[in-house]
């Protein structure tokens, strides 16, 4: 009952990991509704030295994550998302089936080419047949002539009519069998003794102990398709080489094999069993099978999962994303007002979307990790390659549906951002506008997108004052903003801004690009006067 008793145990397992996961699902949505779908942000948003503005968001999202119970409470649905498809993954050998007729045997088949699991072969009860086919030839020295051969070596258990006389030959005292058309060219040159020189050894065999017989009928017989009896030299526009001077081929008894592979030799074994073999032979052979009386199915050594297992991975993926949507609600929140901060320093919604992307994908990676070691230890290789791909697929998911939920919720909030390049607002100062002015100028000495040509600022009377900002953009040839503020007073303390950018370049620019770099210089003024009235 051991079998029965491994079942009842992986089916345990399965169950408890399976309770373990709603179990956990449901607390992490239970915390989130309770809070709120919202989590406290800064007030302060601190700015960035950094070369590139795209580390800057990635950084920012990166210390939101590692301290977002939203996120974290994501990431553990996502690993034991993963280790559950592990769980209930089943596999098969990829398999194709070959039209074949009249074979020598039916049953098991397995084709090899290393010399240990040759050895092993050679013990097993079940087998029925086994020919190898040396490609190291070797040389029958008789009177100081030589022939040179390539050898095959049979082993027969069963036989069949077609190669009877051969397998009989071999069980008597033949030790080499050669083709009768060499019997007499040989009749009157053979002495006592004939010697079986190889690349290690040299075998001394009795000329009583050589056989002859007529090789021409094994010549054609096929033992699988395209794998013949003797020597397959290769394929050919479809078309099978091998072999076909029946002079270069002698038939060996079993006895000799490690004499001639002693020092490693090239070969392909072909053998037939009545029963399955082994797990660890069907692994380690070339090609693993099983051949009917009209047909051969061919087994790989690459496991593939069952449709069973491509069922769970799709409901699981679904799962995932169903309690990723209850669970955004409280990432888009935040995310939305992160992408505020950042928007009125210039970065754009497309930067902000693919840096959340971006982090998102890095998570998926790290979470793969400890998931593929547990999964691995567990349940084997292709297991936890579906336990990663549940990972990376229900992080692609989640990084979609945030990306549309953030568009959707800045779109609503911002409609004409992206289509003006003139905006008024409201500043509340209480302290001298030119103080204020000067920190702006000083901001933009070390902006990553614009470098400062010139800035200056005027005052037009008590309560107006003019200023402008030349900026080079440095991710282009020869592209210069202007941008202008009319400042005046509407109140005691209130301060109005109406603010122009104009795109200035010595090559034609598109509409949507001049306005998106009229944009950003516009957001580059916004975010720094807030700046500076935090300081």
């Amino acid at each position: 009952m051991p079998g029965r008793v491994g079942l009842c145990d992986s089916m345990m397992l399965m169950y408890i990991i399976m309770v373990l996961c709603i179990s956990i699902t449901f607390v992490v949505a239970y915390i989130i509704l309770r809070r709120g779908l919202e989590e406290e942000i800064p007030t302060t948003f601190k700015e960035l030295k950094l070369s590139s503005p795209s580390i800057r968001i990635i950084i920012i999202l990166f210390r939101y994550m590692l301290t977002s119970l939203s996120f974290i409470g994501l990431a553990i649905v996502l690993i034991l998302s993963a280790i559950l498809v592990s769980s209930i993954t089943s596999t098969s050998l990829l398999s194709t089936t070959i039209e074949f007729k009249n074979p020598l045997f039916t049953g098991y088949f397995l084709v090899m080419d290393d010399i240990q699991s040759l050895n092993k072969v050679k013990n097993i009860k079940t087998l029925r047949f086994l020919v190898v086919q040396i490609y190291d030839r070797i040389d029958i020295k008789f009177n100081g002539n030589t022939i040179e051969l390539y050898p095959l070596i049979i082993q027969c258990n069963e036989y069949t009519p077609e190669i009877t006389e051969l397998c009989k030959l071999v069980e008597s005292k033949c030790m080499v069998i050669l083709d009768h058309k060499l019997a007499k060219e040989l009749e009157h040159e053979l002495t006592t003794v004939l010697t079986l020189k190889t690349t290690s050894t040299d075998i001394s065999i009795p000329t009583d102990r050589i056989c002859f017989t007529n090789l021409s009928r094994v010549m054609n017989i096929e033992l699988l398709p395209n794998m013949y009896f003797v020597h397959t030299i290769g394929v050919f526009g479809g078309f099978t080489v091998k072999l076909s001077n029946v002079s270069v081929i002698g038939i060996l008894h079993p006895e000799i094999l490690d004499s001639i592979c002693s020092d490693g030799c090239t070969f392909r074994a072909i053998a037939f069993f009545i029963e399955r073999p082994s797990t660890d032979l069907q692994e380690s052979s070339l090609l693993y099978g099983y051949v009917d009386t009209n047909r051969v199915e061919i087994f790989s050594r690459t496991y593939v999962p069952t449709l069973k297992s491509f069922i769970g991975f799709i409901l699981t993926v679904v799962l995932t994303t169903i309690v990723s949507i209850v669970a955004s609600g409280g990432i888009v929140e935040v995310l939305r007002n992160l992408s505020e901060k950042l928007r009125i320093q210039g970065f754009t919604y497309e930067s902000i979307s693919t840096a959340i992307k971006i982090v998102l994908l890095i998570m998926a990676l790290v979470l793969s990790v400890p998931t593929y070691i547990i999964a691995y230890s567990l349940y084997g290789l292709t297991p936890s390659i579906m336990g990663i791909a549940t990972i990376l697929l229900g992080s692609w998911n989640i990084s979609r549906l945030i990306s549309l939920r953030l568009r959707r919720s800045v779109y609503a909030i911002e409609p004409s951002i992206a289509y003006t390049n003139r905006m008024i607002v409201g500043i509340e100062w209480h302290g001298d506008i030119r103080s204020l002015l000067q920190c702006l100028g000083e901001l933009f000495k070390n902006d990553e997108f614009f470098e400062l040509s010139e800035y200056e600022y005027i005052k037009a009377s008590s309560n107006r004052y003019l200023a402008r900002i030349e900026l080079m953009y440095r991710y282009a040839m020869a592209v210069m903003i202007s941008v202008e503020l009319y400042i005046s007073r509407e109140a005691a303390s209130t301060w109005i801004f109406d603010i122009v950018a104009d795109v200035w370049s010595y090559e034609e620019l598109e509409r949507e690009k001049t306005l998106s770099l009229a944009m950003m210089a516009i957001s580059k003024v916004i975010g720094g006067l807030r700046l500076c009235l935090l300081k």
